[in-house]
């Protein structure tokens, strides 16, 4: 059976493989967090501090408990006993009270640390262009925001200041070995030596196998929201069959990815098990014989097994949060592949916010400067790698468009299906950047605009635009409706009541409002499927009537209302387009009769430009044959 709906496995396991790192990497990526957790560093670094105290105190037990035993238990001197039992607790309390407060202070810290990278990598992505979008599988972005930016949670909550803790006490258990007997101490050494070579030899596959669960996660989640979205379709052709059995080939796979680093976590689980015997069954035997030829105290044998023991407590723990930190850091080299991907485009902070009303420094001149401009515009849409690392040639879409649109001028777009209409709105609106050519807005380059200033002037209702799940009021105004009283000194935006209404009157959205009986704020569900197509259609204007944008866009804006609606639609867009630019992409005889001009589109180029008297007089050219086309029907 056919497996076209699945990823290309090559560009999967390259994708694994680029993912195992060694010390050096990992380090350079923990240093990626450092902006991140500067607000918190005087945290940080009192966690760090508190380490010493904890650690001093943890190892100073055993000394106390050989004292003990070679001094008033050898002797039966039980009164001598109590002083040792109170620096025992003393020990014990000022151990417990500092692990706690660096175990406290720490995960609040790290729970910090995964809300800011979070926020920025939501914010981050949000600013991308379209073609990002149309490169990376949406299932990805999901999966980096999701269930990676957990793992980083994880990994500080069960590792971050607790694996330091648990360096810290190994390091100063083995200087405590030393000072205690340094002949036990070559024997734990040994072990020591043995155990670290063993997790290096395992380090590299366990990193592999935690790049590969993030790859079929990512993978999993893309295909489920492909599919979901898509349900109908598979419903209507009964390929549910089909799609079950390309999931459970990706399920199998995530499955073996899984057990894989399964078989990794418990092979470290035992190789320190293992190591951990080995070193108590030599200090058993070299210390009870040392003990027998009196060259050793019982004591110090017990105070030694005690170190032992605390040695490789630490060690067992941290190969339990080795997967842990593995995970972590696999997730954190995927978020940062996808962060550095691609610049944020159009964004340029040092221009000011008033740019395209004084490009010049001096008072623009809208005779010279037509309100858009095209200049020799080429484009082609951005074609996706191929698992032979080659990409193909893609044609072009508009191809050396030369075209002036006057303010407050009405243009429709025609033409057959491909010839660059919803393209050219696109690369207008910054979604994506031409390959040869400019485009000019008021006289201004719009790459030189930031993405915020450039979009404030235009709004767009496309074919298939989208509604949010939430109250018709937010879908409206895209913001929260905060009024003027209560929004504070410098609100990002204020909802304005009387503007809001003006957009549902001219958008004719308040006549069904009041025939559905219901209010602004009913709550939609999943891109608005309670309300019928021609009510959402009514919804996208009035958002945009809301906003008041300079420039409309149009994208097929009518091709979901029945006809009775559109005459409603069309009174009101009539109001609304003398005092703005418009620009409709239009395939309906009814919306051209009041447009001040017709632009004909073909293989991306401009074929044909004037109103409807002068283009249907030219019985050769396309326009005539679109409009004939239309009244035989």
């Amino acid at each position: 059976m056919s497996q076209s709906l699945l990823p290309d496995e090559k560009t999967l396991n390259q994708e694994a493989e680029q993912g195992t790192a060694n010390h050096l990497q990992d380090i350079h990526l923990l240093k990626k967090l450092w902006p991140f957790l500067k607000p918190d560093s005087k945290d940080l670094f009192l966690s760090l501090a508190l380490l010493v105290p904890a650690t001093l105190s943890q190892v100073s037990m055993p000394f106390i408990v050989k004292q003990a035993l070679d001094g008033p238990i050898r002797l039966g001197d039980i009164n001598g006993l109590w002083q040792y039992c109170g620096l025992f607790l003393i020990a014990f309390a000022v151990h417990y009270s500092a692990r706690f407060q660096v175990m406290s202070r720490s995960q609040q810290v790290g729970q910090r640390i995964v809300f800011r990278l979070r926020n920025t990598l939501y914010q981050e992505l949000t600013h991308r262009s379209a073609s990002f979008f149309q490169s990376v599988p949406l299932g990805k972005l999901v999966a980096r925001t999701t269930s990676d930016v957990e793992n980083v949670s994880e990994m500080f909550a069960s590792g971050g200041i607790s694996i330091v803790m648990d360096i810290i006490v190994i390091v100063g258990v083995m200087i405590a070995l030393w000072v205690m007997s340094p002949g036990l101490a070559l024997l734990v050494y040994g072990c020591f030596i043995l155990l670290l070579g063993s997790l290096e030899l395992l380090r590299q596959g366990s990193r592999h196998a935690y790049n590969q669960i993030r790859v079929r996660v990512g993978q999993m989640s893309g295909f489920l929201q492909e599919n979901f979205a898509g349900i109908d379709v598979v419903k209507i052709y009964q390929r549910e069959t089909f799609h079950a059995e390309d999931f459970e080939r990706l399920n199998r796979k995530n499955l073996t990815a899984n057990q894989a680093s399964v078989f990794f976590d418990s092979t470290i689980t035992a190789t320190v098990e293992l190591l951990m015997y080995l070193a108590i069954i030599a200090v058993l035997w070299f210390g009870g014989e040392a003990l027998h030829q009196g060259t050793l105290t019982l004591g110090l044998l017990v105070g030694f097994f005690q170190l032992v023991q605390m040695a490789f407590e630490p060690m067992d723990d941290l190969s339990q949060k080795y997967t842990v930190i593995q995970s972590g850091l696999a997730s954190i080299e995927k978020i940062w592949a996808l962060l550095d991907s691609e610049p944020s485009y159009g964004q340029t902070p040092d221009l000011s916010s008033d740019v395209l009303s004084n490009p010049t420094g001096g008072a623009p001149d809208a005779k010279r400067s037509p309100l858009i401009r095209f200049e020799h515009v080429s484009f082609h849409y951005p074609a996706r790698q191929q698992a032979d690392n080659t990409n193909p040639q893609t044609p072009l879409i508009l191809n050396n468009i030369q075209l002036d649109i006057p303010e407050k001028q009405t243009v429709a777009l025609i033409g057959p299906t491909g010839a660059g209409k919803s393209t050219l709105f696109k690369v207008l609106m910054g979604f994506y950047q031409p390959q040869d050519g400019a485009i000019f807005l008021k006289g201004v380059p719009i790459t030189q605009l930031p993405l915020d200033e450039l979009r404030r002037h235009m709004a767009m209702i496309q074919q298939d635009d989208f509604l949010f799940s939430r109250s018709i009021l937010d879908n409206i105004t895209l913001s929260p409706a905060i009024p003027a009283s209560l929004a504070g000194e410098s609100p990002p935006e204020i909802f304005n009541p009387e503007q809001f209404q003006k957009a549902l009157e001219a958008s004719m959205t308040s006549a069904f409002l009041k025939r559905r009986d219901i209010t602004p704020s009913y709550i939609l569900s999943e891109r608005g499927k309670n309300l019928s197509s021609g009510e959402r259609q009514l919804l996208l204007f009035a958002r945009a009537l809301y906003h008041n944008p300079e420039i409309l866009l149009l994208d097929e804006a009518t091709s979901a209302v029945d006809p009775e609606t559109e005459r409603l639609v069309q009174q009101a867009l009539l109001q609304v387009m003398r005092d703005r630019t418009t620009l409709i992409i239009a395939h309906r005889l009814s919306t051209l009769t009041h447009v001040d001009r017709i632009l004909v589109l073909h293989q991306g180029r401009i074929v044909q430009d004037g109103n409807h008297a002068a283009l249907i007089q030219d019985k050769a050219g396309l326009y005539h044959q679109f409009v004939h086309y239309y009244e035989s029907l």
